[in-house]
């Protein structure tokens, strides 16, 4: 968000659904004047004045029923669906309620045997929230940073952004909420994990709505490259695809690109999603949280807790990469320099 002033100015300006060339240089200047970048003020008009605009040609459309709707009809159901500069992404709603982070034996056992760092169950109270239906991927970052660059390569538009650093994150999430008028933020890693579960709604399964990994995640199973004769050894038997349960969509997939570079991301919401119909988190990216890493934190407030630590230059990163096998409960970490091997793997998930 901007200024009081300007966000006034700019409320003004576009009540009336008019943007007139006078407006503008009246928000410009104003603009110029309070330091902001140009440019990016008035694309977050221009944002603004589309939404005013769809919104009042559907509301001038006959309606099948009578009954009132409220003006946060949009941010008040089990999802909705966000658009800025032409391109739309999901927001799912959890349900708050009472859960144990950490609170898993495998995954201790497994951390333990592969030297990865756990933590100490600790029981802990969200209130309701919501969380991208995936991950933020290429399109929606150019769509919200225009033509400003990052440290990774777009190659794709509905694959994950990956290798991207913290600060590049928070830049990300300024301008997010410029366009949006709200206050998206990176979830905390209790939000993260009581989402993956499947919040309310969970059926205890291992891996983020399924027992069987590769039906949910990519990772090491299912998404390195092979050679012919792999592939012919896997079409005679049928064995590999059936033991995998990949879907239709994933396997016509994994076909078409089954020889290219070892273990590169995926495209979103290929697999199946989690009981919340979350996407994609236990693999294919892991995943950076709000809170600071540490291998075993101490959470000192169990009612929607943050976990912040003096002098932490690390964020906690849930979940693993394409090039892993994880289960729910794996954390690992990122950093503002950028130089952790994982990071290659790491993306990001936003929240409201």
């Amino acid at each position: 968000m901007y200024s009081d002033k300007l966000e006034e100015l700019i409320s003004a300006a576009l009540q009336d659904g008019n943007l007139t060339e006078q407006k503008r240089n009246i928000i410009k200047r104003r603009a110029e004047k309070e330091g902001e970048d140009v440019e990016e003020v008035m694309m977050v008009v221009e944002s603004r004045l589309h939404n005013i605009t769809d919104t009042s040609i559907k509301s001038a459309k006959p309606k099948k029923t009578s009954a009132s709707k409220s003006a946060n009809e949009n941010v008040s159901g089990n999802s909705f669906v966000e658009t800025v500069n032409g391109v739309s992404f999901k927001m799912i709603k959890v349900e708050g309620g009472t859960f144990t982070m950490f609170n898993d034996s495998e995954g201790i056992e497994f951390n333990k045997e592969y030297s990865f760092p756990y933590a100490k169950p600790q029981k802990v109270t969200l209130d309701d929230y919501y969380i991208g239906e995936t991950v933020v991927t290429q399109e929606l970052w150019k769509a919200v940073m225009g033509k400003k660059s990052a440290s990774f390569h777009f190659i794709g538009n509905n694959l994950p952004v990956n290798d991207v650093k913290p600060d590049e994150i928070n830049r990300f999430l300024e301008v997010l909420n410029k366009l949006t008028n709200k206050k998206y933020h990176l979830p905390s890693e209790a939000q993260w994990e009581y989402a993956a579960i499947g919040g309310k709604y969970s059926l205890g399964y291992k891996y983020a709505g399924s027992d069987e990994i590769t039906k949910v995640a990519w990772c090491d199973w299912n998404s390195k490259a092979y050679t012919e004769q792999d592939m012919i050894d896997f079409y005679n038997s049928n064995h590999f695809f059936k033991t995998k349960g990949m879907t239709a969509k994933a396997l016509g997939y994994f076909f078409k690109n089954y020889k290219k570079d070892l273990y590169t991301v995926k495209p979103v919401a290929l697999l199946r999603p989690n009981e919340l119909g979350l996407y994609d988190m236990c693999g294919n990216v892991s995943e950076v949280c709000e809170d600071d890493y540490d291998d075993d934190p101490i959470l000192n407030n169990m009612s929607n807790p943050i976990f912040k630590k003096e002098g932490a230059n690390c964020k906690v990163c849930r979940s693993g990469g394409s090039n892993s096998i994880q289960t729910l409960y794996f954390r690992t970490y990122t950093n503002n320099l950028n130089i952790v091997d994982q990071e290659k793997f790491c993306g990001f998930r936003i929240a409201l």
